[in-house]
């Protein structure tokens, strides 16, 4: 009886340690190392199942796109999508712009006392637009981790030839011209990216691939400490590190290709915490050493600045309806006097 309750003792130290210290490899300078399948944290990847999945048309490899916009969007937001659909998404753009949209979103939450039906009616806009990707988790705030991690694996597996990948929330504006220019030129001249620590290990560049598709490009956020109040907060038990590795931050965002596989490898050995900006560009992007681009006051912004039209600035966050039908009139015009 001793002995056995020893040994059922030490088990529980060991739970304890393993779970105070899951987070540690955010101070190695090293790459983690996935050779001991003893560190696998979780198996989500290969849970994820769609419910609607429209691969056929996205990313024919004849014509393949520049850049997928994935946009994180709930099942009740009809609206915005018709309005993505109708503007920056337009697949009549296309040829122009060379992006293609997609929405991702999950189930309809089962306290909804409309679930049939706001199902129904996602059914029929995928039928009508074939461009929405469903999986079978419930769509809420604290799934957006597995919403983010569902929406790359989809792009890798259906979209492997398209170098960039835009993660973008539904209430942002692209202009999509803008964004194909500076895509462009990122695979021309490969940017230098940021660096958490000098003398880290990072991610070699694979023989073959543009240095350009090997790093996340967004809102860079080099000291970010986690909250322990507020909507974003994490307590201790779900964080217990006294600061997050960098990350760029969740309205929009893009992915490299080749950083986009790096991710979903590294991501089964990352614990799950809810923000998902930290965890995918911070958390998973650190076990992999894969390095950011700011692109802050480049190509992101906060308010329809000049640039928004005739520079450099591609990305709208965090604005109203009416301020982003009036900034797409302003682009439209512009693109139909031929300058961009």
């Amino acid at each position: 009886m001793t002995e056995n309750y020893y040994h059922e003792g030490e088990k529980e130290r060991d739970g304890e340690w393993e779970k105070e210290n899951r987070f540690l490899f955010i101070h190695s300078k090293r790459r983690m190392n996935l050779s001991d399948p003893r560190r696998q944290q979780h198996d989500l990847l290969n849970d994820l199942r769609f419910h609607h999945d429209p691969s056929t048309n996205i990313c024919k490899p004849e014509n393949s796109p520049l850049v997928v916009a994935l946009v994180i969007t709930a099942p009740q937001n009809e609206e915005k999508r018709n309005f993505i659909r109708k503007t920056w998404g337009n697949p009549d753009l296309y040829k122009r712009t060379k992006l293609k949209a997609v929405f991702v979103i999950g189930q309809v939450n089962n306290n909804n006392d409309n679930k049939q039906q706001q199902q129904h009616k996602i059914n029929q806009e995928h039928n009508k637009y074939n461009d929405i990707v469903q999986y079978n988790f419930i769509d809420s705030y604290n799934n957006l981790t597995y919403k983010s991690l569902a929406l790359l694996t989809w792009a890798t597996s259906r979209c492997n030839e398209v170098p960039f990948l835009l993660k973008v929330d539904d209430d942002v504006l692209v202009n999509p011209y803008h964004l194909k220019k500076f895509l462009v030129l990122q695979l021309t001249e490969p940017p230098t990216p940021k660096s958490f620590h000098k003398d880290d290990e990072w991610m070699s560049v694979p023989q073959g691939s543009n240095p350009a598709t090997c790093y996340i490009y967004g809102r860079y956020d080099s000291t970010p400490y986690p909250l322990r109040v507020t909507k974003w907060a994490l307590t201790m038990d779900e964080y217990p590190e006294k600061f997050f590795p960098s990350f760029v931050h969740g309205p929009a965002y893009i992915v490299g290709s080749v950083a986009a596989r790096e991710l979903l490898k590294f991501a089964p050995y990352v614990p799950i915490i809810k923000l998902e900006d930290v965890y995918v560009t911070g958390l998973v992007a650190y076990a992999a050493k894969i390095k950011h681009v700011q692109i802050f006051n480049n190509i992101n912004t906060f308010r329809t600045v000049p640039g928004l039209y005739n520079g450099t600035q591609a990305i709208l966050e965090e604005n109203g309806p009416k301020t982003r039908e009036e900034a797409w009139k302003n682009i439209s015009k512009l693109a139909l006097d031929g300058k961009y």
